[in-house]
């Protein structure tokens, strides 16, 4: 299918350059953006380079396992220079770290769509309109 297709050539990042974000020199607004940007799905593992990261975890990852046992935000984790925002992390909802922002809260089950706007970092959400999907208790 044509649309299948089209969608298996999409990237799985986006990264945005911070000199796009900069604000003009006689702007009254001062930016806080300083470093590239780069949009995921799930997330990135810390430590591994863009060109290095496998789509499972771009795709999927929520977690990151230190040990056998212990699990550790991918939010905390990332310590940059990059920001990055990602989402399919609905149990944890909203995350702000230095580096690292996590949106999804929840619209899926019923709660709210949460975007950013750059370079303010500014956060906006909606309320969703319905529950698409019911919450699944072994997530």
């Amino acid at each position: 299918d044509e649309d299948i297709e089209w969608l298996a050539e999409l990237p799985y990042t986006i990264t945005i350059p911070s000199r796009l974000l900069q604000q003009p020199q006689d702007s009254d607004y001062e930016t806080m953006q300083d470093q590239d940007v780069i949009v995921v799905h799930a997330g990135l593992l810390p430590n591994v380079s863009l060109d290095e990261q496998h789509t499972r975890t771009m795709t999927t990852v929520r977690d990151l396992i230190s040990d056998q046992e212990t699990k550790e935000n991918i939010a905390k984790a990332w310590k940059g220079p990059e920001l990055v925002i990602f989402g399919h992390d609905a149990k944890r909802g909203l995350q702000q770290e230095d580096f690292a922002i996590g949106l999804d809260t929840g619209c899926v089950y019923g709660k709210q769509l949460t975007g950013i706007i750059l370079p303010e970092r500014k956060i906006i959400s909606v309320d969703a309109s319905q529950v698409y999907s019911p919450i699944n208790a072994k997530d």
